[in-house]
């Protein structure tokens, strides 16, 4: 009976020092997914501890009148949520790239495919979000109007914008990174491996 040769030797008997190389290689394959996996959970718990424990000035706005006009703020936010929505449209196509990501044998493997569908993941609940954004600023915009939003609400709605624009970018960039990414055809990473 012969052994096929393994991954590790040349005879098939495992050579005693590349015993490490599985572990690193297991590593190298769950990197995608403990990246995507902190850039989720971070950008979740900034959104909900930033709404907790982001200053508060309201004593500042005492002075102020009752009924401020901030529809030039509101307009403004519902321009740059808008803007985000259309960058990602604008990505999808460099995201997705030339070659298809979306077979489940290049995602399995960790390689550049996995940070491409993650991309879209990413790119697509930040179109959610900045859609929801822009339903509630279009509230704001409505009853800045009818000057019935009070100076604490301005100020909670750029506070929130602040925060928003700061995970929009992180997507943004994650994005940007990922679509400017080197493809190598499936035939070249299989010579790779061998």
């Amino acid at each position: 009976m012969t052994t096929s040769a393994g991954p590790d030797s040349e005879d098939g008997t495992e050579q005693p020092g590349r015993k490490g190389a599985g572990a690193a290689h297991l590593v190298l394959r769950l990197l995608p997914f403990l990246a995507l996996g902190i850039l989720v959970v971070g950008s979740i718990l900034f959104l909900i501890i930033g709404s907790h424990l982001w200053p508060r000035p309201y004593g500042f706005f005492r002075g102020t009148g009752a009924s401020p006009d901030a529809t030039t703020l509101i307009s403004t936010l519902v321009v740059v949520y808008t803007f985000f929505v259309a960058a990602y449209g604008a990505l999808t196509p460099l995201v997705i790239g030339k070659e298809n990501p979306f077979k489940f044998d290049r995602i399995k493997k960790g390689d550049a495919a996995f940070f491409r569908v993650s991309a879209l993941v990413l790119m697509t609940a930040a179109v959610v979000l900045d859609l929801i954004r822009v339903w509630n600023s279009t509230g704001d915009l409505y009853t800045t109007t009818m000057r019935y939003l009070p100076p604490p609400k301005v100020y909670d709605a750029a506070a929130e914008f602040t925060r928003y624009l700061a995970i929009n970018i992180a997507v943004l960039l994650f994005a940007l990174i990922v679509g400017c990414w080197p493809e190598r055809s499936p035939d070249h990473a299989e010579s790779t491996t061998k």
